[in-house]
């Protein structure tokens, strides 16, 4: 059984550690800064230019020196280790694009991609993923998808795969039998009262730190013996409380969004404005008053 780990450097990198002598180790550009135990094949798949420059110079020479395969877009001369990427080969192998009205989307996405690609091609029998997390909102949400095209393809060729428990790929529930997949309306309202008291919380905070930042700042004025330190300290905190504030407004309004969107109907004015919300509270309480 031919076994295969593609090391990325995500935090469920630490499960390529204690691999079996059995597996090969499979990793990507980068990888010197990185103490991995063996390496049997890294993958370059960037331009010369963009790797061969002053500025990473350490690691085109470190590339250089290196004596396991070094899969690149074509060979360099100055790489002794280098191959080229079997692109057309492993293209028309798996066959793997998406007809979309007649135009081809391409879910070669990452080097990760390439890299479960070529496992595939190659007939692995086993592929074990660690440190491809892609769990940020970045350039992954489009890496994201291809990878997890490619895996399926792994699956319907007959090879087994796994992946960290802590991965997003191919995460999802049992749609229609498992609960929690959708947002109800009663959730996005219970977020809703969340963020108002989150709020008036940061405006009773907001409040408190301003009138903090004015005592210090007149005292300071007076030559007191109030520092300037003080002062500018006390206005940062000032500042701080206020973006929270702005925060909470925010994310008031979204769900005041959704809530309409799940409603379907135009939002009014009023919902984009906690801060005018208050403010006509404040009023009311005054003439109740």
């Amino acid at each position: 059984m031919r076994k295969v780990a593609l090391v990325g450097f995500g935090p469920t990198r630490k499960y390529a550690y204690d691999l079996p002598d059995d597996f090969e180790i499979w990793t990507l550009n980068n990888a010197e800064t990185y103490d991995f135990p063996r390496i049997d094949r890294l993958f370059e798949m960037h331009p010369v230019p963009e790797i061969n420059n002053e500025r990473r110079h350490e690691y085109w020479e470190w590339l250089k020196s290196q004596p396991f395969p070094i899969l690149m877009l074509d060979t360099v001369d100055e790489i002794p280790t280098s191959i080229r990427y079997p692109i057309e080969r492993v293209m028309m192998d798996l066959d793997s694009v998406v007809v979309r009205e007649e135009d081809e989307d391409n879910l070669y996405t990452s080097s990760f991609c390439y890299m479960i690609a070529l496992a595939i091609h190659e007939k692995v029998d086993f592929i074990k993923v660690c440190g491809f997390d892609m769990s940020t909102e970045t350039e992954y949400v489009y890496q994201r998808e291809g990878a997890a095209h490619l895996l399926g393809v792994a699956k319907g060729r007959g090879i087994v795969y796994s992946l960290p428990r802590e991965s997003p790929l191919l995460q999802a529930k049992l749609y229609g039998y498992e609960q929690g997949q959708m947002l109800s309306r009663q959730t996005l309202e219970a977020y809703t009262r969340y963020f108002i008291q989150e709020h008036e919380l940061s405006r009773q905070m907001l409040n408190k730190a301003t009138g903090t930042y004015e005592t210090l700042l007149e005292q300071f004025k007076e030559k007191d013996g109030t520092t300037r330190e003080e002062v500018l300290s006390a206005s940062a905190a000032k500042d701080l409380v206020l973006a929270q504030g702005l925060l909470s407004a925010g994310a008031f309004q979204a769900m005041n969004k959704m809530i309409e969107i799940c409603d379907l109907k135009e939002p009014g004015p009023e919902l984009f404005n906690p801060f005018m919300q208050v403010e006509l509270a404040d009023e009311k309480e005054e003439k109740d008053d």
